[in-house]
């Protein structure tokens, strides 16, 4: 594994977790080259020590829009997409929303959409059930949904 690159100045550790639990919402990635371009110049220091809450903000905003668009109101592959993305969010940081995720997606494995779309449908609900933070008839709300006719050939998803 590579090592990643040392700054001239350092974040702090609360500042440095609070980032990369946004970038694991998202997904986003840090790479070798954007790091390098980070520090390449001196001008750049500076746009550097406002940049993670910028960061911050822009990634909270791809998570909102990506909760919107599992809305029945957007088209079936950004909805799919949305579900696929937001699935590893919410296996990794459970929170408030997810009962918002699973009420918006819970449509998406009606027996009506394709193949691909369910097999999404049904990874980020099993996410949002898996969910410790859910209460009681939460979580029989969600036993309802999996339990309703589906696919023969989605029982291996259920």
């Amino acid at each position: 594994m590579s090592q990643p690159v040392k700054d001239a100045v350092p974040e702090s550790k609360p500042m440095s977790s609070f980032v990369n639990v946004f970038k694991s919402l998202t997904g986003i990635r840090a790479t070798k080259t954007t790091n390098l371009q980070l520090q390449s110049s001196g001008s750049q220091q500076t746009q550097k020590s406002s940049s993670p809450f910028h960061k911050i903000h822009k990634e909270l905003c791809n998570f909102e829009s990506l909760i919107e668009q599992l809305g029945n109101e957007n088209s079936l592959s950004a909805r799919t997409t949305a579900a696929t993305y937001l699935c590893t969010a919410v296996q990794q940081y459970p929170g408030n929303r997810v009962s918002r995720i699973f009420n918006r997606a819970k449509d998406l494995i009606n027996p009506s959409n394709p193949n691909y779309t369910r097999a999404a449908g049904y990874k980020l609900l099993t996410a949002c059930v898996e969910n410790i933070a859910l209460t009681g008839p939460e979580r029989l709300a969600y036993f309802r949904t999996f339990t309703a006719p589906a696919e023969p050939e989605d029982f291996h998803l259920q």
